[in-house]
């Protein structure tokens, strides 16, 4: 899982499911008991360096807390699990990945799902 800091799925685990699906849904798990465990800070400026528009999908900053929220829906808020991987306990089958590019600035989003599906969203200009 991309972003966030996980333990990996144990080998034993792995070879009692034989399946890449149910590995995935373990890593998903972990992933989020590690991250409220041991909660991420993301400083206040790092997340209004985040904030922006990208495409459908909108970041911006209110009262500290990062606010994520697609067109014509009501904004979320985004609790973090790394510096740039977020949670919400408002839909918790859904990841959002800030990705940086070359220059540190945030490049675009990348939407992950509990199923394994992904999506994402480049920054507008």
């Amino acid at each position: 899982m991309a972003g966030a800091a996980r333990e990996p799925c144990p080998p034993g685990l792995q070879k009692m499911t034989g399946n890449k699906e149910a590995e995935f849904l373990f890593d998903w798990a972990i992933v989020g008991l590690n991250a409220r465990l041991k909660p991420v800070e993301v400083d206040v400026a790092t997340l209004e360096f985040y904030a922006g528009n990208y495409g459908p999908r909108h970041l911006r900053v209110e009262d500290g807390n990062l606010l994520y929220n697609r067109d014509e829906r009501d904004p979320i808020v985004a609790t973090p699990m790394s510096e740039t991987m977020f949670s919400f306990d408002a839909v918790p089958y859904f990841r959002l990945e800030v990705v940086l590019g070359d220059g540190g600035a945030p490049v675009k989003l990348i939407g992950r799902y509990e199923n394994g599906h992904t999506d994402e969203n480049p920054r507008d200009q």
